[in-house]
């Protein structure tokens, strides 16, 4: 006696999809998947290579019935050909004959593909991707066949016994069936083309269409094709249509950065292997997206997996240096072969893989070189700006606790509000954050509330930006994720815009390690725009300074001092120096883009000098607001005595806070 041995289909799809959120470190895993199969099973089934009357379109719609769908549908594509199946001896057979025409039981199978070597996706899991993103764990499927212009209408779903059944209609039995399940609401193919719809769709998939996440992986994923052929992928959501732009970050052109670098022609190895193009950019200051850091490897138009620079060339420097590698056929062909099932990742140990990878290093160590960017970074300006920054921070933190004012962990009052700075037109800000102990401290069980940024444009033009929120632990040491610590979000940002963009509430739980942490929140310019005579900006550049807020998990804060320094940029003439509360402390802020900075910037003593004798300045402003709050409560003034208070017009104030700061200055070189 001898029998098929039965497999546990159910959990062999759990097992598929677990290698998916392995590989992909983002909360938004499985749409990223979802998008990145659906859409190279069109791209390769497109009649013309040129793309040209190619279209795929990814839509989320509710029905009159109250069912989610999901639906990924192309046309300009061969359709879902060969062999009608009316069962699965018909499926076998037909894949046997390894005849790439036979679509339509390629597609009823699991792990068979014969598609051409020129083709993305050869693994046969897109369906196993399909099937899981439905709480039913079913789809439908329907085509208009290039080949013979038959219509079928198809159903997959895995059934009680743990198996994967497919059902398949063709002609007005297959119509009837889509109107059976749909009525009018799904309308009949009208151009050759397949159709894949997904119910009840994974509540994850559901979101990243109001928040438009999955256009951002198309974006991204696909940045080659949407350049090179004006590939016409769009996305829909429940009626409303956006068509898929290229990509902002992809190529990275000279205009927006002086250093880049295009290696041409390169050979691989004796096998006539070679790079046909490779590419590096320098970003300096600017920032991107998460998504882009490194270098993408691309393969027939597709983004497969990005190498970190850092550590191809074993500085840090290398996290600022994007780019992207295109090969040519042969050696697309021989890393097809090479590439993990999902297309996620590359299997670098491997012979022709590793010689890549060398080759890769070789020249991102050559760019690096040639700009200077490895000696810049270990002996240039910005660590000379950061020890400058950190000396008077220490200096004016020892001022303060000799005169008793508390820093961080110290006061458990909150301060009297004192003026802020004037509001930049084009700013983020974290209003809302508050944790359960005025210290900043919070414990496991309870929750900080308003971990958000709100991106503010008080221009009255709109400019795209990218708003990064992320939670940063003080020693880098998590037990959570990437993708549990960063909202990333693409924003049109106008005068109407009202978003938040992080929690609402944030719990803490066993899965923060005890410790300090930060809420970081960024605002970055993702295209080229002059708003006004006084605010410009490239794209890439950080468009407001670094706002941040501290917490922390079960410990009580140390004493860290009352005062902070830190580098800003802005192109605001009025904006030299400028501080801010943040918590129980003061940040002091300069910009590292005023002409008299950047005078002195590259010279560690005379910055340091500079910068004490501004921020003394603020230091002693900030003394003489507390003293003042103290002096009305009838208390001992800490730094100015009560006369000065109470007696001194403006002008004999100013004077005394210049005499102060001369006494300071001088006792510390005395």
């Amino acid at each position: 006696m001898s029998f098929v041995q039965p497999i546990n289909r159910e959990n062999d799809l759990i097992a598929v999809l677990e290698n998916y959120e392995e590989k992909i470190d983002h909360f938004y895993w499985f749409v990223d998947a979802l998008q990145k199969d659906g859409i190279q099973n069109s791209w390769d089934a497109r009649i013309n290579k040129n793309g040209k009357d190619w279209s795929c379109k990814i839509y989320y719609q509710k029905l009159s019935t109250g069912m989610d769908i999901v639906g990924i549908e192309d046309s300009g594509t061969y359709g879902l050909t060969g062999v009608i199946p009316q069962n699965a001896e018909d499926v076998v057979s037909a894949i046997r004959t390894e005849d790439s025409n036979e679509r339509l039981c390629y597609f009823s199978s699991s792990y068979w593909s014969r598609k051409a070597t020129s083709a993305i996706g050869s693994r046969g899991r897109g369906k196993l991707v399909f099937i899981g993103a439905s709480e039913e764990s079913k789809i439908y499927f329907d085509s208009l066949r290039s080949s013979d212009s038959k219509y079928i209408f198809g159903t997959s779903y895995l059934d009680e016994n743990k198996q994967i059944q497919t059902d398949v209609k063709e002609g007005e039995e297959a119509e009837l069936e889509r109107k059976k399940l749909f009525g009018n609401e799904i309308k009949p193919l009208s151009k050759f083309g397949t159709r894949v719809i997904i119910p009840s769709p994974k509540e994850q998939i559901k979101n990243s269409f109001e928040f438009e996440k999955i256009n951002e992986f198309i974006q991204h994923t696909w940045w080659e094709i949407l350049y090179k052929f004006n590939a016409d992928i769009s996305v829909e959501n429940d009626g409303w249509l956006t068509k898929i732009s290229s990509s902002p970050w992809l190529p990275f052109n000279s205009e927006d950065s002086t250093k880049t670098e295009d290696y041409p022609d390169i050979k691989l190895n004796q096998d006539s292997y070679k790079i046909k193009k490779m590419s590096f950019t320098y970003l300096g200051e600017k920032e991107i997206p998460e998504l882009y850091e490194g270098i993408s490897i691309q393969r027939s138009g597709m983004s497969v997996q990005h190498l970190d620079v850092s550590q191809l060339i074993g500085d840090q420097i290398g996290k600022k240096i994007i780019g992207y590698v295109e090969l040519d056929e042969k050696l697309e062909a021989e890393m097809r072969l090479n590439e993990g099932p999902e297309h996620f990742s590359i299997m670098w140990n491997r012979i022709i893989p590793t010689q890549l990878k060398n080759v890769i290093k070789s020249k991102a160590l050559e760019f690096a070189k040639k700009y200077n960017l490895i000696e810049n970074e270990e002996n240039g300006a910005n660590n000379n700006q950061r020890k400058a920054e950190i000396t008077i921070q220490k200096e004016l933190n020892n001022i303060a606790r000799q005169l008793g004012y508390s820093g961080i962990g110290q006061q458990t009052k909150k301060r009297k509000k004192h003026p802020r700075a004037s509001d930049d037109p084009i700013r983020i800000s974290v209003p809302d954050f508050e944790t359960p102990s005025p210290t900043g401290r919070v414990n496991y069980g309870e929750f900080i509330k308003g971990a958000y940024a709100i991106p503010i444009n008080a221009t009255g033009e709109s400019i795209k930006t990218l708003i990064k929120v992320s939670i940063e632990h003080n020693d880098n040491i998590f037990k959570l994720s990437n993708k549990e610590l960063l909202f990333e979000e693409e924003v049109l940002l106008n005068e109407k815009t009202d978003i938040k963009i992080g929690w609402d509430k944030l719990e803490i739980t066993d899965l923060f390690a005890p410790g300090q942490y930060y809420l970081i929140s960024k605002m970055i310019a993702i295209e080229t725009k002059k708003i006004n005579k006084e605010i410009s900006f490239q794209k890439g550049d950080e468009m407001y300074r670094t706002v941040s807020r501290t917490f922390y998990v079960e410990e009580e804060p140390k004493d860290t001092g009352a005062f902070r320094l830190q580098r800003a940029e802005s192109n605001d003439k009025n904006k030299y120096f400028w501080w801010e509360p943040e918590g129980n402390s003061w940040t002091i802020y300069w910009n590292g883009k005023h002409p008299a900075i950047q005078k002195v910037a590259d010279d560690e003593e005379t910055l340091q000098a500079e910068l004490r004798r501004i921020s003394y300045l603020i230091a002693i402003a900030i003394f003489c607001s507390d003293d003042e709050i103290l002096n009305e409560e009838n208390k001992k003034p800490k730094f100015f005595t009560k006369d000065e208070l109470d007696d001194s017009n403006f002008d004999d104030l100013l004077l005394s806070i210049f005499r102060k700061e001369s006494k300071l200055i001088w006792d510390k070189f005395k």
